[in-house]
């Protein structure tokens, strides 16, 4: 089985788009401001994973930093934004329960997180 990078970034003339699957990088992107544009829930051996989508001007230093070891951001800002992202990641898999429950035949697998967080 392949392993995916789990962060993909793409830049356009409105900003960059930046996807991760992981967590820490995720509250890290929130603790400098960065709001998280969806959540989407995907499955990955056997377990499902959560993706999230930023946008924003800046992303692109943000990540170089985070991957040369150069985040730093306050301990209770980072434990607020990882609660919330697993909030978020909850409210979507609720979401894919009722989904299923309602036996509509398709999942709802993504949502779209407004408002700043």
């Amino acid at each position: 089985m392949e392993t995916q990078n789990p962060t993909q970034t793409h830049s356009t003339s409105s900003g960059t788009t930046l996807i991760t699957s992981d967590y820490y990088e995720a509250g890290y992107y929130i603790c400098l401001g960065f709001t998280v544009q969806k959540v989407e829930l995907v499955k990955e051996a056997r377990k499902q994973a959560g993706i999230f989508t930023f946008t924003g001007t800046g992303l692109t230093q943000a990540q170089i930093d985070y991957f040369n070891g150069q985040a730093i951001v306050n301990l209770l800002s980072f434990r607020r934004a990882y609660i919330h992202l697993n909030a978020l990641l909850g409210t979507v898999k609720k979401d894919v329960h009722k989904t299923r429950s309602a036996g509509s035949g398709q999942e709802a697998l993504e949502t779209t997180a407004g408002g700043q967080l």
